[in-house]
């Protein structure tokens, strides 16, 4: 178990809470915690960097857990806030990650990213929100935002899909990839769904 206790860092608990073991911190806030791979022994860790922008930073462990050495940090520049972070589910080195207001691609743990998205506003709000993956292909992505944004190909191309409403934007989105349905909430709306 994973606490983010926000800018006093990141902690790691093996029983139920009892005592916890400090990971880390280089954020001055955490936005996301996610496992991305098999094992579930390396841990991304998206938020705010010092200067205001965002971060991911990457932890792997040692000595069966009991200490965690920083693997990777990178700031992504011109960003505001982590909002999603999703491995390829057949190689984690693959790693797409929604930071405000961009949607970016690593092929080789986080040493360098790929922009897949950039700023489209309705309302204020960004292009990329939540992103879902298709498990069984990994080539196709959904994301959410301004837009439904769906991509055939590892992101190299995005078919837009719109909202139910105009000026609307979706912030989370959950994904049925074997019956291909598609829901989305909007906010003071609610919830949607769609075949795709």
């Amino acid at each position: 178990m994973f606490a983010n206790c926000d800018w006093r860092g990141l902690y790691k608990s093996t029983n139920r809470g009892n005592s916890w073991i400090y990971i880390g911190n280089f954020a001055n806030s955490i936005d996301d915690i996610e496992f991305l791979n098999s094992k579930g022994d390396t841990v991304w860790v998206g938020g705010i960097a010092p200067v205001g922008e965002s971060i991911i930073i990457i932890y792997v462990p040692e000595d069966d857990g009991k200490t965690w050495n920083l693997k990777h940090y990178r700031v992504l520049n011109n960003t505001f806030g982590i909002y999603d972070i999703e491995a390829d589910p057949r190689s984690s080195s693959i790693v797409y990650i929604s930071a405000h207001p961009y949607l970016f691609k690593t092929t080789n743990y986080g040493k360098s990213v790929d922009t897949l998205l950039t700023p489209v506003y309705v309302q204020g709000y960004h292009s990329s929100a939540e992103i879902s993956i298709n498990p069984n292909n990994p080539q196709e992505i959904i994301c959410s935002g301004a837009y439904i944004y769906y991509s055939k190909n590892g992101g190299k191309n995005f078919e837009k899909i719109e909202l139910p409403m105009q000026n609307a934007v979706s912030h989370s989105l959950a994904v049925d990839w074997q019956r291909r349905t598609l829901y989305v909430a909007i906010p003071d709306h609610g919830i949607y769904k769609r075949k795709f």
